[in-house]
């Protein structure tokens, strides 16, 4: 019985052991585990976590920038961030070796591998840029210049490369039809050359089956389309004149006489400021004054927004051969079917310009 009893004692000792030595083996796995877990959340959180706490921070980067000034730009840029974290794993990703140009945007809630990943890969943030309405492709090279990273003489250059201009189907005269004014997205470094043939695409995009159909009904070609609605789009702001005078025009057009249109004789003098057309402005000579030459001028006098050259295509059609704008600063129109009536309005729009001291 003793040894019964000492057999049993040893028994129960040993898997008391053998339970106590579990027991801390789990403990010291889950000591281990968690501590790991802990690791991991730290290092996520440094890596993957929040790069900068700016909402928008944008990094541009040139051809001649290397490690250490897109360090220096980030800096400025994105102001207190993980700029440790992201100069350790730039190490580790090897981005010196091939740094690539372009705008990124570092803010917005991305983490840091996340700006490393799309620096690496050249995954830049496009712009949005916005066509204004101007009236020659110089003057929208001045306006537009300073949104890319091409220069104001780079971007006319290539407005006026012959070869360029023969691939889109255009010329200096009618190259203004391609850039339709709308806000499009763009890369900060598109080449000029890149760039126009972009708003080729844009234009081509635009010029659906639906609108050259109608472009052929009314017997105009998309230029010409643009021509006309360049010349409404200086003589209202008025949606509903729009097709009214684009209907009043393609009557001249019909019946061969010339338009008479003030933007254009204000397009062939080049004064841009002026607010009232005199006789002599209608008498200087330039392919463009249409008081002068019959038909429609070489090419657009402004770049016209997508209403103006839709209400060409959907002009009115009315009788009206005539027109002057109305003594009521409301922007809208006296539409006449003869000279006689027209007569009328114009003397009390003359009137008008006088006592406001508008001269010129």
């Amino acid at each position: 019985m003793k040894f019964v009893f000492f057999i049993f004692c040893n028994f129960a000792f040993v898997m008391k052991s053998r339970q106590k030595k579990k027991r801390y083996s789990k403990l010291i796995l889950g000591f281990v585990c968690t501590i790991v877990a802990l690791l991991a959340i730290v290092i996520s959180t440094i890596i993957f976590g929040r790069f900068t706490s700016k909402e928008h921070a944008m990094l541009y980067i040139d051809n001649d920038d290397n490690i250490d000034s897109v360090y220096t730009k980030l800096e400025a840029t994105a102001g207190p961030c993980k700029i440790g974290t992201f100069k350790f794993l730039c190490s580790l990703r090897g981005y010196s070796k091939k740094i690539l140009p372009g705008r990124y945007d570092v803010g917005e809630g991305k983490g840091t591998y996340t700006v490393v990943q799309n620096l690496r890969h050249g995954l830049q943030t496009p712009l949005k840029l916005t066509i204004p309405q101007t009236h020659t492709v110089d003057m929208l090279a001045e306006k537009i210049a300073k949104k890319l990273r091409c220069s104001e003489d780079e971007l006319k250059a290539a407005f006026h490369n012959k070869a360029l201009q023969e691939k889109c189907g255009v010329n200096d005269t009618t190259i203004a039809a391609l850039f339709i004014p709308d806000t499009y997205e763009i890369y900060w470094t598109i080449t000029p050359e890149q760039f126009v043939e972009r708003m080729k695409k844009e234009y081509d995009t635009f010029w659906n089956s639906k609108r050259l159909s109608k472009a052929k009904d009314i017997g105009l070609t998309p230029i010409e389309v643009s021509t006309l609605a360049s010349i409404i789009d200086r003589e209202t702001n008025d949606k509903e004149d729009m097709p009214i005078i684009a209907g009043l025009y393609m009557n001249r057009l019909k019946k061969g006489m010339k338009l008479e249109s003030c933007p254009t004789a204000i397009f062939a003098v080049g004064d841009f400021t002026m607010r009232r057309v005199l006789k002599q402005h209608t008498m200087h000579e330039s392919p463009y004054n249409t008081y002068l030459h019959a038909g429609l001028p070489p090419g657009p006098i402004y770049l016209p927004r997508p209403i103006c050259i839709d209400a060409v295509l959907n002009y009115n059609h009315n009788d009206f051969l005539f027109m002057c704008a109305r003594a009521d600063r409301s922007g809208k129109h006296h539409f006449s079917k003869t000279y006689e009536e027209h007569a009328k309005y114009g003397k009390i729009y003359a009137e008008y310009l006088n006592q406001r001291n508008i001269k010129k």
